[in-house]
């Protein structure tokens, strides 16, 4: 009984069994255990370690490359919502500047050089203070819809055909 205990510890100082402690298997290169497996001759516990911590690392890869790949699908998602929303912005616009025969700016919007486009997308309190009163009565009649309302709406149905709301005069 005191052999076995003591070919336990005997074991357990082992280089080659200290060397394949997940510890120090963990800060490892992928060269490091392959020179691993070689320096001791390709011992049947070295290599046991040393396939479990490769495993380990194809799991972690693996979650990895799959965060990546819906972090890109979202990203792509919000670019063609960001590009399907300005083309939504370019026809009101000029759905907008026809209807009103170009005065889409009030005085005070033509003093502070206002680009007439920014009024379609971003704070209502803006573009109130800057629209004209025909540009007004179009968004009362068509609506006017901003980004996050946009994002909203494309989630409960096509991003194609968002759904207008009538604008408060």
């Amino acid at each position: 009984m005191l052999k076995v205990k003591l070919t336990a510890l005997a074991h357990s100082f082992n280089p080659a069994r200290r060397a394949v402690r997940p510890e120090r298997l963990i800060k490892l290169t992928d060269d490091e255990l392959a020179m691993l497996l070689r320096r001791w001759d390709w011992r049947p516990y070295v290599v046991q370690a040393v396939e479990a911590e490769a495993t380990r690392r194809d799991r972690v890869d693996e979650k990895a490359r799959r965060k990546a790949a819906r972090l890109e699908r979202r990203k792509a998602k919000e670019r063609r919502l960001r590009s399907d929303y300005q083309d939504y912005i370019e026809a009101s616009y000029l759905a907008a500047e026809a209807e009103t025969r170009g005065q889409v700016l009030n005085a005070a919007g033509w003093a502070a050089g206002v680009d007439p486009k920014s009024l379609f997308s971003g704070q209502w309190s803006r573009a109130r203070k800057y629209a004209s009163e025909e540009l007004l009565n179009f968004w009362a009649e068509h609506g006017r819809i901003t980004y996050s309302e946009f994002k909203r709406q494309s989630r409960e149905q096509r991003p194609e055909e968002p759904e207008r709301e009538k604008v408060p005069a």
